[in-house]
Formats: C-alpha cells, structure tokens, sequence
C-alpha cells in the first residue's frame, strides 16, 4: 500500500486536525487504483447512497471517508441498528444476549483492565460500566450477572425497549453526544467496543466519555487495525469497509486520538490473538513462504493483528 499527496486546505484530520491529506492508493506498480466507496444508508424505509474515497493522514496516519455522511443521514441511519446487525426479531435478540461467549469477552476485557491498571475488580463496580453502542446488550447482561451496575448506550429504541425489558439494565436511547450531563463523574468504566470507528468525530466523543467517568475511572476501546497485516498487503481484503465505518485506526492514530481527549496512562496493543488473526498471514500472500506460529504471534503481539485494544485514564 503506498499513498500519493493530494492537498486541499479544507481538509483536516477529524483526529489530528492535520492539513495536507492524501488520498490512499492501492496495489503497486502500474496498477494503483484509488479505492472508491459506496455507501448505503438506510434512511426511513428507503436507501441514500454516497460515494467516498479513502483519506490518509500522514500525520497521525489515521484514514478516514471523504465526504463524510451528514450527522442526520447517520442517525436516521442507526436508528435500524437492530435490522442492520441481525438483531431484528426477538429470536435473534434473545439469542445475541444469551451467547455463551459474552461472559468470556466480559472477563476478558476486565482481566485487561485490571492488568495493565494493577486494579481489582471492586474498582470498575464503583460506578456505572457503559457500553457505548451496545446493540443487544450481550456485554453489559454478562456484566451485570457478574454483579456490576451497567447502562446500555444505544440509538434503536427496539433494541433499548428489549435491553430494559430482558436485561434490566439501565439504557440511555439516543446518540452518545446527546447523553444528559446528570450521568457526568459517575462511570468506572466506559467501554467503546466495535463502535469507534461509526462516530462522526472520534475526538470529541472520547471527550464525553471522558466527562462521565470519575476520576481514576477507564475507558477501553477496540477499534479494527488498518496498520494490520491484512491491510497492509491487500486493503481490498482487509474486511471492515462496512457501510457505516467512517475512520479506520491505526496504532499511532488511536493513540493520538486518546492524547487529544486528555486521557492519561494510554495503553494501545494488540486484541488477543484469534484463529482469524493467523488465517490473515496466508490469505496476504505471507502463507507462500515458511512462517512459523511463533512467528506470526511476534507479529501480532506487534500490533499488526485486526484488531486494536486502546484505554485510558481520567
């Protein structure tokens, strides 16, 4: 993957604020192609199409849709959120919410936490565990049978009427810059999982989810890895160029993301290795010469898995 200059001054990295961006070219040699994407959003019932190209910001190397949807076609857009996620019946949402691997990821995400801030459980059930785009709320059910006070952030008032109902949590319905200030200093922990990469401006959403922790409190994100092997060497393949992913993050550009919204402490790795992590190395053309597991583990563990685990501190 290389990228060729292209400046227009007004341009700005929604991350870093950078001018000067390029646009990112794929393939090599004579056959260099600008990726152009289509965009459907569904919007009442009917589809509104948009066309985008790939950005890339050589500063803090975030890339990013040019131009990016309008704040109402999004909401109006996330509004079927249920539909849009195979969550649309109750079978499916029932089942979503009772998948065995929720509590898994629940723990697995805590023990992080725990690790990396050399803090007990006791702390993240201090105050509110939020879920920003929790969709069924698969993670904070796990949770709050784990006995933490969790509230669901979701904008599908389906989805919110059933996370209330089968799950009995608390659930904010609407978009995460419209949550009221009476939840300000009240969660330990906000989690942002698969939903970063949705907002508008990353920025200034982790600066709310800064405002509503306490003090000490941590927020986690897990965005895809555009910096990934995959994407490195066949972004066409990479697999996360869904309709409504408007930012893709690289180590570099979450972590500035993180540092912009004033969090402290920051920890950027690599999501726990997965069997689709190490499919990733023979489906970018690595798998034609002898890589060893231990070798595409090195390689993970450096950051180029597909996935990245982000958090700070207020």
């Amino acid at each position: 993957m290389s990228f060729v200059g292209y400046q227009d001054v007004n341009l700005h990295c929604p991350v870093c604020g950078a001018g000067n961006q390029e646009l990112t070219l794929c393939g090599g040699g004579s056959y260099l192609s600008v990726p152009r994407r289509l965009r459907v959003y569904s919007q009442n019932g009917q589809n509104v199409i948009m066309e985008s190209t790939l950005l890339h910001c050589s500063a803090c190397s975030l890339q990013y849709l040019n131009p990016m949807p309008p704040r109402e076609i999004l909401e109006n857009h996330y509004k079927n959120s249920a539909l849009l996620h195979g969550t649309y019946t109750l079978e499916r949402f029932l089942s979503a919410i009772n998948d065995v691997d929720n509590k898994k990821d629940v723990n697995t995400v805590m023990d992080w936490l725990c690790t990396t801030f050399q803090q007990n459980r006791d702390f993240f059930s201090s105050g509110y565990l939020m879920d920003v785009g929790c969709n069924a709320g698969g993670f904070i059910k796990a949770a709050k049978d784990m006995g933490m006070k969790c509230l669901g952030i979701e904008i599908d008032q389906k989805l919110c009427d059933w996370n209330k109902t089968f799950i009995g949590c608390e659930v904010f319905a609407g978009m995460f810059e419209d949550i009221p200030e009476t939840y300000n200093d009240s969660a330990s922990v906000i989690v942002i999982k698969d939903s970063l990469e949705h907002h508008l401006t990353p920025v200034t959403t982790l600066s709310i989810a800064r405002r509503l922790l306490k003090e000490g409190g941590v927020l986690f994100v897990e965005v895809p890895n555009i910096g990934c092997l995959l994407a490195q060497h066949n972004i066409e393949a990479f697999g996360w160029f869904e309709a409504d992913h408007l930012v893709y993050f690289s180590k570099n550009s979450i972590r500035t993301a993180f540092e912009k919204s004033k969090f402290t402490n920051i920890v950027v790795s690599s999501a726990p290795a997965s069997n689709l992590d190490r499919s990733d190395v023979i489906v970018t053309g690595l798998g034609h010469v002898d890589v060893s597991w231990s070798e595409v583990e090195k390689l993970i563990a450096q950051e180029k898995g597909r996935k990245l685990w982000c958090a700070g501190r207020k």
